[in-house]
């Protein structure tokens, strides 16, 4: 079984973005239906969104898999983003998802080493983390 780079799986999931939006724009999609295109719908939603969100203002990002289990330390958040104000840690879970308690450890110790840690459900969660 092939393997592929960071890099390309997030190429990958920038593409499928792109044609989610490409269908969303198509006329005539009736007004809930393109509302419900626009929900989220899984964590990997939010993810996709939050890797195109940071790319498109030329931040650096450091992507978790969610693909298989981590090859990272056990609780490493799923997003480490370095921005022009400063170093972001994010874990994402979908509403209703759980958090393990390698994940919390991990944020009470990034929280007290005075770094910028949030737990977030949303892409408007995250807009407002990072401003």
């Amino acid at each position: 079984m092939g393997t592929i780079t960071n890099l390309d799986f997030q190429l990958m999931q920038e593409r499928l973005l792109l044609r989610r939006k490409r269908f969303a724009e198509q006329p005539p999609i009736p007004k809930t239906a393109a509302q419900l295109l626009n929900e989220m719908k899984s964590e990997s939603d939010l993810h996709i969104k939050i890797i195109t969100a940071c790319h498109a203002k030329g931040w650096y990002v450091v992507h978790s898999r969610m693909d298989r289990p981590s090859t990272q330390a056990v609780g490493v958040p799923d997003f480490v983003i370095a921005t022009f104000k400063g170093t972001y840690f994010i874990e994402v879970k979908r509403k209703g998802g759980k958090v393990t308690m390698a994940q919390l450890a991990a944020g009470v110790m990034l929280k007290h080493l005075g770094r910028k840690y949030a737990l977030i459900h949303s892409f408007e969660e995250f807009v407002d983390f990072v401003k």
